[in-house]
């Protein structure tokens, strides 16, 4: 594996000294911030407590150059809680996204920290997880979204056809480096059957039995209304994580900055059954405020917060 991030590092400097590159840069931020009611959370107490909380801000720089038929672009995103109650160092715990990028008509291939295949095909892509607050419908496996020092490819579009995998390092682990992920590999084949329906399907895999889930989902989506379903399994047998789970999710748009939204899950983890319900409106370009309620057998999570994104 250190043959593979050598070869692909070495690519993208060669791409890069064909030519004379002035690279575009940009930095943004969204600050996310919401007051949590209700029970709190014996498991997280520092997520879990009552009161103003992070959601999960940010500040991404990114830079990107045209090199003809192929695009260089370098993505760095942090952790930037306003409340205080997160660590914002910038160390591995800090670092929400950190990867090169290829791309070009082939599709994509980056390396480092990135959103995974699986997350993206059905955690988000056919899932739950698509409200605002902190508590949402992320009723999944101990899955981490994203994974550190990974090889990762997008293909291009064949026919509707979208086939997305990762291959880790030696220094692989998940987001923040918590834990060590061996031989870890992912595969997640996505397919737009329609201008409405879109089929999804995935996998990961390595050394650990909690390394190892599967998941499928559809999602639909006509005018102002989209209808998501997945269903995961996992073959961690831990305290918190194991066994199945499921989400129903259903989106109105009342108009183009008023929506609402509803989840119900059911996990055999910790979490149990579960629903979230939420309503959000776009002020103007910048700044969404929200409301939402959570609840599944560890308590009940009201949540008022509001989202301010800085170009």
């Amino acid at each position: 594996m250190k043959l593979v991030k050598s070869v692909l590092s070495a690519s993208i400097l060669a791409a890069a000294a064909q030519t004379a590159v002035a690279f575009e840069t940009d930095v943004s931020a969204s600050i996310r911030v919401a007051y949590i009611g209700g029970d709190g959370h014996d498991t997280a107490p520092v997520v879990g407590e009552t009161g103003w909380h992070d959601a999960y801000s940010n500040v991404t720089f990114n830079a990107s150059e045209d090199l003809g038929s192929t695009k260089l672009s370098y993505q760095f995103s942090l952790w930037a809680d306003p409340t205080g109650s997160l660590d914002n160092d910038m160390n591995e715990k800090g670092v929400r996204t950190h990867f090169i990028q290829l791309s070009g008509d082939f599709g994509a291939v980056s390396f480092g920290e990135n959103w995974s295949p699986f997350y993206n095909a059905i955690i988000w892509g056919a899932g739950a997880d698509r409200f605002n607050g902190y508590y949402t419908g992320y009723g999944v496996p101990g899955f981490d979204s994203r994974t550190t020092d990974t090889v990762f490819y997008s293909s291009p579009d064949i026919n509707g056809l979208k086939i997305n995998a990762s291959i880790g390092t030696n220094s692989t682990t998940t987001k923040h480096g918590a834990t060590q992920f061996d031989d870890h590999r992912e595969l997640a084949l996505t397919y737009q059957l329609n201008d409405n329906i879109m089929i999804a399907a995935a996998m990961t895999d390595g050394d650990s039995d909690a390394q190892k889930d599967k998941g499928v989902g559809i999602s639909y989506t006509k005018d102002a209304i989209t209808i998501n379903a997945n269903y995961m399994t996992t073959e961690e047998d831990g305290v918190l994580y194991s066994g199945d789970y499921s989400n129903l999710y259903a989106q109105y748009d009342i108009n183009d900055k008023t929506s609402l939204r509803a989840a119900i899950g059911s996990a055999d983890g910790y979490v149990g059954g579960n629903y979230t319900l939420g309503a959000s409106h776009q002020y103007d370009e910048s700044i969404r405020v929200f409301a939402e309620y959570y609840s599944d057998d560890t308590g009940n999570y009201p949540t008022v917060g509001f989202r301010i994104d800085i170009d």
